[in-house]
């Protein structure tokens, strides 16, 4: 029986909208963080380059790939409440440490960046006990459902941030601005702390045995855990860079404008948001292990028929919206999936290193992916054209069919996790 499972209806639904309202406090300053546009013109008010400006933005894929497990170690040594109070009121300090970056005069341009970089360290020591904090709320069944209105509430409260902010701001934002949506998301993220305060925690798991490297062991006990952690990594790497990849084409391959540009992004965004209201019902529809397949056949016909869009296409537009809607609605039900799938697959005993584990897999793939289609169109090793059977293609055409095979290869990995049972 599962600590969810000794909690009362009441005290578990209760604890769950506690989950829900911890993640849209936290929401706002990662939503400063993530979205680039505050942080990055934040910068160059200061003074910073445009390369210096954007160096900022890796910080939190580098923060969550290396910093990972290190974190499960701490949380082992110190415990759940104390980690992510720690992380978060660290996180807080940060963000008002830049938004006092003004009074350090030429200096402030390095304070922001020391700020942003410290901010996304602690990251992943709030992420790596809010995960297992939900496994102690939830039942098997529920967990869809949960995290399926958690995204989707997560989804539109930052696009309505974004809109607010872009109101607020102005044409011609003024560097005060900057400070008090700054300062804004670091009293925000007080609430954070005072939802997670009220979820119960199960005490044996308060602090997980403190033998680290005992716990590192058992996880290659525990092969649907590795299995699982290994095809996040295999489809991460073969899904997260083909979008970005889609916008370059789209820019220089396809020579659309960039208001065509923007509404076919905005199509992805769309894609999202009815997958998060979608993944309670597929869960209620289809095993675990079947939607997990079905999921991932749709991220292999988004990348297949990305290869059919092409610059003499006389709907190339339409056809790129419809796959930047299927991806969105691909990549929504995949992040519910991975955390429905830690959950259930994390042994109670050794949860925050076997959840870590596998978030640290899914970073090293998203990295790769997005890193690797980087490198080798700035390499230039790829031949700009050549025709195949009096059919033209460019170097894009190539990345796409890499996309594709990677896609395809990466669902033998499928075959290394166990399944479920269909959810009542």
């Amino acid at each position: 029986m599962s600590f969810a499972d000794t909690l009362s209806d009441n005290v578990r639904r209760k604890a769950q909208r506690y989950a829900i309202s911890s993640a849209l406090f936290g929401c706002i300053s990662e939503w400063v963080n993530d979205s680039n546009a505050i942080i990055i013109l934040f910068l160059v008010m200061l003074g910073g380059s445009e390369a210096f400006s954007l160096f900022s933005s890796s910080f939190s894929g580098i923060a969550s790939m290396v910093l990972g497990m290190p974190c499960a170690l701490l949380i082992s040594r110190i415990g759940l409440r104390r980690s992510y109070s720690s992380a978060t009121f660290f996180g807080m300090a940060m963000f008002v440490l830049m938004a006092s970056a003004p009074m350090f005069g030429p200096r402030a341009k390095y304070i922001v960046m020391i700020g942003a970089l410290c901010y996304n360290l602690s990251r992943p020591l709030y992420s790596n006990t809010w995960y297992p904090m939900c496994g102690n709320i939830l039942r098997s069944n529920e967990r869809g459902k949960f995290f399926s209105t958690m995204r989707f509430s997560y989804m539109i409260l930052n696009t309505c941030l974004l809109y607010l902010a872009g109101r607020f701001m102005g044409d011609e934002p003024q560097l005060w601005k900057f400070q008090v949506i700054i300062i804004f998301a670091a009293v925000m993220a007080f609430g954070r702390v005072f939802c997670m305060n009220k979820m119960p925690i199960d005490k044996s798991e308060e602090k997980e045995a403190g033998n680290f490297m005992q716990s590192i062991c058992s996880l290659f006990n525990e092969h649907g855990v590795l299995g699982y952690a290994f095809y996040l990594l295999a489809a991460y790497t073969a899904s997260i860079g083909l979008l970005p990849l889609c916008i370059i084409y789209m820019k220089k391959g396809l020579s659309f404008g960039a208001d065509t540009i923007m509404t076919v992004t905005s199509c992805r965004l769309c894609g999202m948001i009815i997958g998060f209201v979608t993944v309670r019902f597929a869960t209620r529809l289809f095993s675990v292990r079947r939607y997990q397949v079905l999921t991932h056949l749709l991220l292999v016909l988004v990348s297949f028929f990305v290869l059919f869009v092409r610059p003499d296409g006389a709907h190339s537009a339409i056809l790129m919206g419809i796959l930047f809607f299927s991806s969105g609605l691909a990549y929504a039900h995949l992040m519910c999936l991975s955390s429905v799938r830690t959950i259930e697959l994390a042994p109670q005993n050794n949860r925050v290193v076997a959840m870590s584990f596998c978030a640290v897999m899914q970073s090293i793939g998203t990295v790769i992916s997005t890193l690797g289609a980087t490198l080798l169109l700035a390499s230039g090793a790829l031949a700009p054209k050549w025709t195949v059977f009096g059919v033209d293609f460019s170097h894009y055409h190539f990345m796409f069919i890499m996309y594709f095979l990677l896609c395809v290869f990466s669902m033998l990995f499928l075959i290394l996790v166990p399944g479920q049972k269909k959810e009542s």
